[in-house]
C-alpha cells in the first residue's frame, strides 16, 4: 500500500513538468496535451486518495497556507463577473485549482523528497524529449513538411527544441527553475542519479538557448559554488565543477554531431548568434518594454480590479500602440496588474509575505536553502517572461513555495494510518469534486482545441466541408471558447463563395456563347449523367444530403432556372456586364472541370458547324483551342 502511494505520487509530480501547454503530437515524441493533462488528473486524484486513506496528518498546515493563498483565488473566482474574456477566465482558474490538488498532496505525503524526486526526473526528461526532437525529429519533419501549417510553426520555431512546451524559451526557464533542486540532491543527498538529472537540465537550458534562463542557470551555479566553497566541500565543489564540464561538452558534442542541412536554422548558429547579441538585447530587453508599457497603460484604466483574470490580451490590445503585439504579459507582475488590477498585485504580494514569514527560520537548513533557490530562479524569470501562463510554472511555483508552510524535521518520515475524521473527509472530497470538475473542463477543453487543429489541416488539404464538421465538434466540446466559431464561419463564407463563383461562371459563358438554353441542356445532361434513373424518379436529392448553405456547388436546378430567365429576358440587366466579364480561376475548389470547359465540350458536339461562323468570335476561339 506505501509502496503504491509513493508510486502515484512520484508520478503526479513527474508529470508536471510536461504540462507545458503544446497539444499538437507532432512536435512531440510520443503524446500530445490531450493524453498529458488527462493522465496527470487520473494520476492526482489516485495519488490524492491514496495519501488521504494511507498517511496520517494534520489539517493545520493546510489550512494556514490556505490562508495565504485563498485572496488570490478568491479574487480570480470573483473576477468571473466582470471579466472581458470569461472562458480566459475559466482558465486560470483551472490552473489554480490544479495548484490546489498538488499543494494538498504535497502536504499529506510525509516524504517530500518523493515530491521532489519527481520535479527533477520530469525536468530530466522533458530536457531529454527536447534533446530527441532537435537530433531525430526536427530534422525528418523539416525534409517532409516544406510548405503548409507545420511547415510554418516549425519556421516560427527557428528549428530549436521545445519538449511539450510552445515556445522553447518557456521550457529553459522550467529547466533553470528546478536546477538548483537537482544540485542539491545530487550534492547533499548523495544522489548519483540527481546529478545526472542535474547535468542533463543544464543541456537542455543551453539547446533551448534562452538566455535569460541561461543567465538564471549561471546564478544558481556560482551561488551553489559560493556556498560550498564557504563550508569547505572541496569535494562537493569538484562535482559541480564536473556538472558543469560535462554540461557544455556533450552540448558540443550533440550540436557537431550528424547532419544539420535538413535544419531550418542551424541550432549552433542560434546559440552563437543569441550569445552575440546579450549586451544589445539587454539594454533593450528585445521588446519587453514596449509590452510593459502598453500594459501600464491597460493597468491605469481599471487600477482597482483589473480586466479579469486571463484577460490581458483583451485589454492590451485596446492600448496597443503599434510597436509590438502580444497576447502575454512577459511579466507575472503585469499579468496580474492588469487583470486583477491593485487588488490582485496586494494578493500575490500577501502569499510572498506568507512565504517569507515562514521561511525565515528554516534558511539555516540547506534542504529549505535550495528549495528557496529554486524558488527564487523560477520567480525572477517570471518577471520578465510569460511563465505564469504555462500550467507547469504555475503548479511548480505553488508547490515548492507550499514548502515552507509545511516544514517536518529533516529524518522525519510517518507512515502511520491516517485516523479519517469528519473534517479531513469534508476537505478531501471537496477537493476531489473540485478536481474531476476541472478534468472535465481541461479534457473538453484539449478535444476541441484538438478537433481546431484538425479543421485546420483539412482546409490546409482542401476539405472545407469536412474541416467544418471538425470545427463543430470544437464547438460541441467547448462552445465557451473562441476558437472553432470564426473557423466555422470563414469555412461557411467560403463555402458562399464557392457558389456564388458558380453562378458567375455561368454568366461568363453566356456572355461568351450567347446560347444560355444551350448551357441549360448541358446542365441538365451531365445531372442526368450523374444520376440513375431511380434517383431521378424516386430520390432526387440522394446524392446531396446536405443543406444548400453547405454545398461547394449550387444546386444544378438554380442554375438552370438563371440560364432559362437569362433566356426569358427576366434576369435583371447588369450595366457593362459583357464588357467586364472576366474568366475566374477557382479550379482548387472544384472536384471535375470548369464550366467554361464543360460548354466547349458538350457543344462542339451539338452546334460544332454552327459556330464555326463569325456569329460567335470568342466561341469560335475557344472552340479551336479546345479541338488543338
Amino acid at each position: 500500500m506505501q509502496l503504491l502511494a509513493n508510486t502515484f505520487v512520484f508520478s503526479t509530480f513527474f508529470m508536471i513538468p510536461f504540462l507545458g501547454g503544446n497539444h499538437l503530437p507532432l512536435f512531440f515524441v510520443s503524446i500530445d496535451r490531450f493524453w498529458i493533462d488527462g493522465i496527470f488528473g487520473l494520476i492526482l486524484i489516485c495519488a490524492v486518495t491514496f495519501s488521504f486513506l494511507r498517511y496520517k496528518y494534520t489539517l493545520s498546515a493546510f489550512f494556514k497556507y490556505l490562508l495565504f493563498f485563498s485572496p488570490l483565488f478568491i479574487v480570480s473566482v470573483a473576477s468571473v463577473f466582470y471579466s472581458w474574456n470569461f472562458f480566459n477566465t475559466l482558465l486560470w482558474i483551472s490552473i489554480l485549482v490544479w495548484s490546489i490538488g498538488s499543494v494538498y498532496l504535497y502536504s499529506t505525503c510525509p516524504d517530500k523528497n518523493t515530491c521532489h524526486a519527481g520535479l527533477i526526473a520530469g525536468a530530466a526528461f522533458a530536457s531529454i524529449a527536447a534533446i530527441l526532437q532537435l537530433k531525430i525529429l526536427f530534422p525528418n519533419l523539416i525534409a517532409t513538411f516544406q510548405h503548409g501549417l507545420n511547415a510554418q510553426i516549425l519556421r516560427e520555431q527557428s528549428g530549436i527544441p521545445f519538449a511539450s512546451y510552445m515556445y522553447h524559451n518557456i521550457l529553459g526557464g522550467y529547466l533553470a527553475f528546478i536546477f538548483p533542486l537537482a544540485l542539491y540532491f545530487g550534492i547533499y543527498r548523495k544522489s548519483l542519479l540527481s546529478l545526472t538529472a542535474a547535468i542533463i537540465i543544464a543541456m537542455g537550458v543551453v539547446i533551448t538557448s534562452t538566455r535569460i534562463g541561461l543567465g538564471i542557470t549561471l546564478l544558481m551555479y556560482f551561488v551553489t559554488a559560493v556556498i560550498l566553497t564557504i563550508e569547505g566541500r572541496k569535494k562537493d565543489l569538484l562535482k559541480v565543477g564536473l556538472v558543469g564540464v560535462i554540461s557544455v561538452v556533450a552540448v558540443i558534442l550533440i550540436l557537431n554531431h550528424g547532419n544539420t542541412k535538413n535544419s531550418v536554422v542551424d541550432a549552433r548558429s542560434i546559440i552563437v548568434q543569441k550569445t552575440k547579441a546579450v549586451s544589445a538585447d539587454l539594454s533593450t530587453l528585445n521588446t519587453r518594454t514596449d509590452i510593459w508599457k502598453n500594459g501600464y497603460q491597460a493597468f491605469k484604466h481599471s487600477p482597482i480590479i483589473g480586466f479579469g483574470a486571463g484577460s490581458f490580451e483583451y485589454a492590451y490590445r485596446k492600448y496597443f500602440d503599434g510597436n509590438s503585439y502580444t497576447s502575454v504579459a512577459h511579466s507575472t507582475l503585469v499579468k496580474i496588474g492588469v487583470e486583477l488590477g491593485l487588488i490582485g498585485l496586494a494578493c500575490f504580494l500577501f502569499y510572498l509575505t506568507g512565504i517569507s514569514i515562514t521561511s525565515s527560520k528554516l534558511l539555516k537548513e540547506r534542504r529549505y536553502l535550495f528549495i528557496m533557490l529554486s524558488l527564487v530562479a523560477g520567480f525572477l524569470f517570471s518577471l520578465i517572461d510569460f511563465s505564469f501562463d504555462v500550467k507547469s510554472h504555475v503548479l511548480s511555483f505553488f508547490v515548492i513555495s507550499s514548502a515552507f508552510f509545511f516544514s517536518v524535521p529533516r529524518h522525519h518520515n510517518n507512515t502511520t494510518k491516517a485516523k479519517i475524521n469528519g473534517k479531513g473527509l469534508a476537505v478531501f472530497l471537496t477537493l476531489i469534486a473540485c478536481i474531476l470538475a476541472n478534468m472535465l473542463f481541461t479534457t473538453r477543453l484539449n478535444e476541441s482545441r484538438t478537433s481546431v487543429h484538425n479543421g485546420d489541416v483539412l482546409i490546409e488539404q482542401g476539405l472545407p466541408l469536412k474541416a467544418l464538421y471538425s470545427y463543430r465538434d470544437a464547438i460541441s466540446a467547448m462552445p465557451l471558447t473562441t476558437e472553432g466559431f470564426p473557423r466555422a464561419l470563414s469555412v461557411l463564407l467560403q463555402l458562399a463563395l464557392s457558389r456564388t463563383r458558380e453562378f458567375d461562371a455561368d454568366l461568363a459563358a453566356v456572355g461568351l456563347t450567347n446560347d444560355p438554353r444551350g448551357l441549360a441542356t448541358a446542365l441538365q445532361k451531365m445531372e442526368n449523367y450523374e444520376s440513375s434513373i431511380w434517383d431521378i424518379l424516386v430520390a432526387p436529392g440522394r446524392k446531396n444530403p446536405h443543406p444548400s448553405i453547405l454545398r461547394t456547388h449550387p444546386h444544378t436546378r438554380k442554375r438552370i432556372e438563371r440560364l432559362m430567365n437569362l433566356e426569358q429576358g427576366k434576369e435583371l440587366e447588369i450595366p457593362g456586364f459583357h464588357d467586364r466579364i472576366v474568366p475566374v480561376s477557382y479550379t482548387h475548389l472544384r472536384a471535375h472541370e470548369t464550366v467554361l470547359e464543360l460548354v466547349c465540350r458538350l457543344l462542339l458536339e451539338k452546334k460544332k458547324k454552327a459556330y464555326t461562323h463569325n456569329r460567335c468570335p470568342a466561341m469560335q476561339l475557344l472552340c479551336a483551342s479546345r479541338t488543338l
